[in-house]
């Protein structure tokens, strides 16, 4: 949701208070509906001047968002995999006596630069920061800081450089995973049957 892109951004930006979040941004007929979002204060903001995100080609819309608003303000690496490519939002149209709800592509979110184009995904050519490709590794917990992804974050924020070849010191995935009835539980959950990796 944009509302929570909003609140981790801000998070993440102490001492920004009335800068240029984000704007939205409308063709020319709707110039009236664009707005722009600045920073405000919060007690429990942190100065985030080296971050690192961890993404997937899934990683889409309201996440790529926090990485654009950021990317002019810190060191940001993008870790993983080229995002999904959506910097775009709906806006809502009813239908008069009808329960029928348009939801329409009707805006592009640009951060302070002004850039807002990744339709390919981030990084793209005007991204500033880093990229460090990293295998999402679903053998290990979620955060542990043998996971590929987790590793390389954690070198690229600890060093500043991306790791030499990340994906060449693994395994293949198949070698990585071994046999999949050899991890789902005996009894797994609802969560565990439709999300591997999720044990």
């Amino acid at each position: 949701m944009v509302s929570v892109a909003e609140t981790l951004a801000k998070l993440l930006s102490s001492g920004r208070d009335g800068q240029t979040m984000y704007s939205s941004k409308f063709n020319s007929r709707h110039t009236r509906d664009e707005r722009t979002v600045l920073f405000s204060n919060d007690a429990d903001a942190v100065a985030g001047l080296n971050i690192a995100f961890i993404t997937t080609g899934s990683t889409a819309s309201a996440s790529e968002l926090v990485i654009n608003i950021l990317e002019p303000y810190a060191k940001v690496a993008i870790v993983g995999a080229t995002t999904y490519g959506k910097p775009v939002g709906q806006s809502p149209f009813d239908q008069n006596g009808c329960d029928v709800r348009l939801r329409l592509i009707t805006f592009k979110n640009v951060n302070r630069d002004n850039e807002g184009d990744f339709f390919s995904g981030l990084p793209d050519a005007t991204f500033n920061g880093a990229f460090c490709s990293a295998a999402d590794d679903i053998t290990k917990p979620q955060g542990h800081v043998d996971e590929n992804s987790v590793a390389t974050a954690l070198q690229w924020i600890n060093t500043g450089a991306c790791p030499v070849s990340p994906l060449s010191q693994l395994k293949s995935l198949p070698d990585m995973m071994g046999d999949p009835a050899d991890l789902m539980p005996a009894r797994p959950t609802l969560a565990q049957i439709h999300l591997p990796g999720t044990f």
